[in-house]
């Protein structure tokens, strides 16, 4: 293809220009996502406008996380059905979840850290955590969760939720070891 222009790509080159095996892009073709230029011999050539589809393909997938379903339907701009706004839009509150998810999970893992209880059965922090994804307990907790009620308030040193006590002084940290950082905090200031 010595002839081309230099902004033009055989199937080889532009696979090896992503990281792609050359399989994917003859599977996009196939899926309708990228329509190479026919080249010397019929060979598949890839042009500027084609090169950029594969850029965005490449960047939906790995980076939006999009099906090739989503990919052809941002493609399209329009379906028969729904609005590639709503492909999007659909796509963000997915990845919203998730990171909910995800947040939800590094909080409580951050928490047993630095928890006070090496045992965490123990740990009273993570009852909200357990009554939001499970389904236990079934109904009344258990002695020890009884007394104590979980708060809006938050850890002033890690920022987790802070138990209180149904009765007594309100807490202000959500273990021993933030009272003892707060402390030291203080000390050295």
């Amino acid at each position: 293809m010595g002839s081309m222009d230099r902004d033009v790509l055989t199937i080889g080159q532009a696979a090896a220009t992503f990281g792609l095996p050359v399989s994917t892009l003859r599977w996009w073709e196939r899926e309708g996502l990228v329509q190479p230029l026919s080249g010397a011999g019929g060979r598949r050539a890839y042009g500027p406008h084609e090169l950029r589809r594969i850029a965005l393909i490449q960047l939906f997938r790995q980076t939006g996380m999009m099906s090739l379903d989503d990919v052809r339907n941002v493609f399209s701009g329009t379906t028969n059905t729904h609005d590639w706004r709503d492909t999007v839009t659909s796509r963000i509150a997915v990845i919203d979840r998730q990171r909910a998810r995800l947040d939800s999970a590094r909080r409580y893992l951050t928490h047993l850290l630095i928890c006070e209880n090496d045992d965490p059965t123990r740990c009273h922090l993570m009852d909200r955590d357990i009554a939001a994804h499970t389904s236990w307990p079934p109904g009344d907790r258990d002695e020890t969760s009884r007394d104590e009620t979980v708060d809006d308030d938050t850890c002033e040193v890690c920022g987790l939720p802070v138990v209180r006590p149904a009765t007594g002084r309100p807490r202000r940290y959500c273990s021993h070891a933030c009272r003892q950082r707060a402390y030291r905090r203080r000390d050295s200031s």
